[in-house]
């Protein structure tokens, strides 16, 4: 009984001893832990990235990180083409990132070191700094949008695009000519701003003249030269009008345009528009003043003529039968073509032909203007039986008279002259319609358009010019 008392306050006794002095240890720990909180200046030794901020002020290590930052605006990256396709080098300033500060927040944190916790946890911090580990990066943000500008403005001329290979004609009975074409290279913008934005906010130590290849994409060619090998010599519609009867600036517009449109590929799912393969009607573009249809009325213009182009490649593509999609008739009936088989084009207007290639193999679109006569060919790839033949024919609905003569003073006549301006035309609602024959037999009639023509009186001029005048 007495031994498990002496035991006991010898247990008691030395608590006691060790209690003592920790308790004041503490409060000595807790009274410079005070004091230090109280001090806003950064312990010498610290650095944030490069910039040593050991014993300034929280303003002073923010202005003097800032003048730094500042100073990398300078820092400069190369950006490397080098492919196949061929090589080349950007160099992208810092400057031009639109870059800034992403952690001021750093400076709160190397303020508090060794100033904040327990003896142990300062003590540990100060010894860090001592050892030359009191270092804290400083991290950039990148604007990615601003990024993706420069990035684009940059590596724009390295994109190239594929090229499709070309056939040719060089005569109406020659062989075709056909040229390769080639791939294309566009650049992966989406993953050049991931990792730059990540490499300079991340990895980036600094360093001038960092090099990045820059990530690029092959664009195959879509048609090369065996696709244009599918090509058959045989027209899949072919068509021809005259205009022996025009004006010699009448022929020469027709020619033009007709040139314009010879050698023409139009691939698989595209669409074909006369208007804007043929335009602008100016004589910049090789066009003359000629009479066509205006508000129901002739009347000189540049490129009057070019209709019957429209028009005898709207016959050629009915019979190569591909898709049309947009065709308008003419006011007032033309010679040139049968009722319901016109197409009309107008610059003024907006009035186009357009067709779509709705097979699988490209089109080659061929003029011939021989003894004028304008022919208009389509070749591509012919799969319809050779039993089957096709035939468009029109059939006239209405009929409308035009009226009674129309005098019209003119003052460029001598009076008691006249002259007729424009011959009376008859009006007509009529229908186009396909018809189909298999080993000679009708199979199949099909409607293709409705048109109608407006009737109109004949003009005549009659003159009012003096002799005096």
């Amino acid at each position: 009984m007495k031994r498990g008392l002496f035991f006991c306050c010898m247990v008691a006794c030395t608590l006691l001893l060790v209690c003592v002095p920790c308790s004041a240890h503490t409060k000595a720990a807790e009274a410079s832990a005070s004091e230090d909180t109280n001090d806003t200046t950064i312990l010498e030794g610290v650095y944030i990235g490069e910039v040593k901020v050991g014993g300034l002020t929280k303003e002073e290590a923010e202005n003097k990180i800032a003048e730094y930052i500042k100073s990398l605006n300078e820092k400069s990256f190369v950006l490397l083409i080098e492919d196949a396709a061929g090589d080349g080098e950007k160099q992208l300033m810092l400057s031009q990132l639109d870059a800034g500060w992403a952690n001021p927040g750093v400076i709160d944190e190397v303020i508090s070191l060794a100033r904040r916790g327990n003896v142990i946890k300062r003590y540990k911090e100060r010894k860090d700094i001592e050892n030359n580990q009191g270092e804290y990066r400083i991290r950039l943000r990148v604007d990615r949008d601003r990024l993706l500008e420069v990035l684009k403005d940059n590596l724009r001329e390295f994109e190239i695009s594929a090229v499709n290979a070309g056939i040719s004609l060089s005569g109406r009975n020659a062989d075709f000519v056909i040229t390769e074409g080639h791939d294309g290279r566009t650049v992966l913008y989406d993953e050049m701003v991931f990792t730059l934005a990540d490499y300079i906010e991340n990895e980036w130590n600094y360093a001038d003249g960092v090099t990045f290849q820059v990530m690029t994409e092959v664009v195959p060619v879509a048609y090369n030269a065996d696709s244009m090998r599918l090509i058959g010599r045989k027209a899949m519609g072919s068509f021809s009008t005259t205009f022996k009867s025009s004006t010699p600036e009448r022929s020469a517009n027709i020619k033009n345009a007709a040139s314009k449109i010879n050698g023409t590929v139009v691939y698989p799912g595209e669409e074909f528009s006369t208007l804007s393969t043929v335009t602008p009607f100016n004589e910049e573009n090789g066009y003359f003043e000629a009479s066509s249809y205006f508000g129901g009325k002739l009347t000189d213009s540049f490129g009057g003529g070019v209709c019957q182009v429209a028009s005898t490649l709207y016959n050629a593509v009915l019979r190569a039968e591909l898709e049309v999609t947009k065709r308008n008739n003419h006011g007032l009936t033309v010679e040139y073509v049968q009722l319901a088989a016109d197409a009309a084009i107008a610059e003024s207007s907006g009035l186009d032909f357009c067709f779509k290639n709705n097979t699988q193999v490209p089109l080659l679109i061929a003029t011939y203007v021989n003894d004028r006569t304008l022919t208009i060919e389509i070749f591509g790839y012919d799969m319809r039986p050779a039993e089957r033949t096709i035939k468009y024919v029109h059939e006239i609905l209405e009929e409308y008279e035009p009226g009674e003569v129309v005098y019209e003073d003119d003052p460029e006549l001598l009076k008691g002259t006249m002259e007729v301006k424009q011959e009376a035309h008859k009006g007509y609602k009529a229908v186009l319609f396909k018809n189909v024959y298999m080993n000679g037999s009708l199979t199949e009639r099909i409607k293709v358009n409705e048109s109608i023509y407006k009737a109109s009186p004949k003009y005549i001029a009659v003159g009012t010019k003096t002799l005096e005048e």
